[in-house]
């Protein structure tokens, strides 16, 4: 039966325009893969493309138009199932693929070739080149970025902050918690509470802005911001360790000497 189906009869209703298909679906499906890999996904429903496409030709050789349909069915399912692909936590192992890639080549060139030989080296070619795609392409997470707010005056990591803290519903203690010495070209935050506070966002007074910190500010400890020539005031939003309460610092002045420094609180 094998050696009948490569007879000449069987294989004259495998035109070259059939075949032509046949080869842009099988490279449809693996640029499918290659571009699933890019994105950290390997194919999971999507592997039944390759009995689909494998159902494709016995159609035509056995006279069974209903293995066509059956293929064309799996061809469907495995482009439009939800699930086609699937997110890969770690790179595919490359190295399998490898492995069936070259024994479905080594199938194909069996001499004497039979049916079985050639359907079988390339549903392992399909499968292998798949797997292979998959751990060769696939794309690695990048670290996360790291930003540097103009604000935190060399603080190196990410600042986990949030915009929401400036509008939510802010307490303006009194007597002030922080003061503020105003410098030539700088402001000096100092904690006079006794606590320790957290150090959400600041903005001066003339911008609307919310700059970030996200810096812990021990008892006595001081905190240094910078001062655009023609500021005239600070804002600070601020929580105590521990709590979840938003304080806000207002703080305005006049251009003072610049000979001078005063403490503002």
């Amino acid at each position: 039966m094998d050696g009948s189906l490569l007879a000449t009869p069987f294989l004259e209703r495998l035109n070259i325009w059939f075949l032509a298909a046949w080869g842009l679906l099988a490279l449809y499906w693996l640029a499918r893969v290659a571009f699933a890999a890019r994105r950290r996904q390997r194919p999971a429903v999507s592997l039944w493309s390759i009995p689909g496409l494998l159902l494709l030709p016995l159609a035509p050789l056995l006279e069974v138009p209903a293995l066509f349909g059956i293929g064309a069915a799996l061809l469907l399912l495995a482009e439009w199932w939800p699930r086609a692909f699937v997110p890969a936590r770690q790179r595919p192992e490359w190295g399998w693929g490898l492995v069936l890639t070259v024994l479905g080549g080594a199938a194909l060139l069996a001499d004497p070739p039979s049916f079985l030989s050639l359907s079988g080296g390339v549903a392992l070619s399909l499968w292998g080149l798949a797997r292979l795609l998959s751990g060769l392409l696939w794309r690695p997470a990048r670290p996360p970025a790291r930003w540097l707010p103009p604000s935190t005056l060399g603080k190196r990591e990410a600042p986990t902050f949030g915009t929401e803290v400036r509008w939510q519903v802010r307490q303006v203690p009194d007597p002030p918690e922080l003061s503020v010495t105003v410098r030539q070209h700088d402001l000096l935050l100092r904690n006079d509470s006794g606590q320790e506070l957290l150090l959400r966002g600041w903005a001066p007074a003339h911008r609307n802005a919310f700059l970030a910190l996200d810096k812990r500010l021990p008892p006595a400890a001081e905190q240094r911001l910078r001062r655009a020539p023609d500021q005239s005031g600070v804002r600070v939003w601020y929580t105590p360790a521990g709590s979840s309460e938003v304080r806000v610092l207002r703080a305005d002045w006049q251009a003072p000497d610049p000979a001078q420094e005063r403490v503002l609180n």
